[in-house]
């Protein structure tokens, strides 16, 4: 598909995505159960997401082309939703046209982390929000299948998941010691449902030490409060 005046323009003065790439599989899968609605506007998301991510996220899916400006979804975004695999090639060709103006003049292939924080600083990217963006797009590439220099993959590994770190001086379990309970999957849809709202939610928290703007925070709490309310009734 050939980039419209219109997008080519958008595509030079959006920032680039700085969401966890993680945040936006799980948002594919969470779609992937409950469908994909006409609009993702906030009264949709706002039971999944705080308003924070949220924002970045919809930001994310603009960037994208996958979100017309009044936030209903392409059709090409119900594809990359219903089917993971085409999935990675509808975005591997979202990233290529449209991080091509920022990365413009960038050999992907042999380029540095270096020389990649300088393509998104000249959008105005600095600290923890470059890092972020940087982050987003190492991630959604590998999972895509565009190809990256080693000198780039090596500085962000994995897919974007967080990994617990071992505690230091942890006793294991001394043999003849029952194994933890195994938590039953609930067989109850509306159960069911319940618990991946609330789990949502706990996967959206910022990771500890992490700036979590008193907004953010606010709105957060104010989901879980409407959440809870939903998932258990009161006396």
């Amino acid at each position: 598909m050939v980039q419209t005046t219109k997008e080519q323009a958008e595509s030079k003065t959006a920032a680039p995505p700085y969401v966890s790439f993680r945040t936006l599989i799980n948002f594919a899968e969470w779609l992937r159960q409950v469908g994909v609605p006409e609009q993702l506007d906030r009264s949709f998301w706002g039971e999944k997401l705080s308003g924070g991510y949220g924002a970045q996220l919809m930001a994310a899916l603009r960037f994208l082309n996958f979100l017309d400006a009044e936030e209903r979804p392409h059709a090409d975004f119900e594809k990359f939703v219903s089917d993971p695999e085409k999935g990675k090639a509808i975005l591997k060709e979202r990233l290529q046209k449209h991080y091509a103006p920022l990365l413009n003049g960038l050999n992907l292939d042999r380029a540095t982390t270096k020389q990649l924080d300088e393509k998104f600083s000249e959008r105005g990217l600095t600290g923890a929000t470059l890092r972020k963006a940087r982050t987003f797009f190492v991630h959604a590439a590998k999972y895509a299948g565009v190809q990256l220099s080693n000198y780039i993959t090596r500085k962000v590994r994995g897919t974007g998941e967080k990994r617990k770190a071992p505690r230091r001086g942890r006793v294991p379990n001394p043999k003849g010691t029952p194994a933890p309970a195994t938590l039953e999957v609930p067989v109850d849809r509306a159960q069911a449902q319940n618990n991946l709202i609330l789990w949502g939610y706990f996967k959206s928290l910022p990771t500890p030490g992490q700036v979590w703007p008193k907004e953010d925070r606010e709105a957060w709490m104010r989901a879980m409060e409407t959440a809870f309310t939903v998932v258990y009734k009161l006396e």
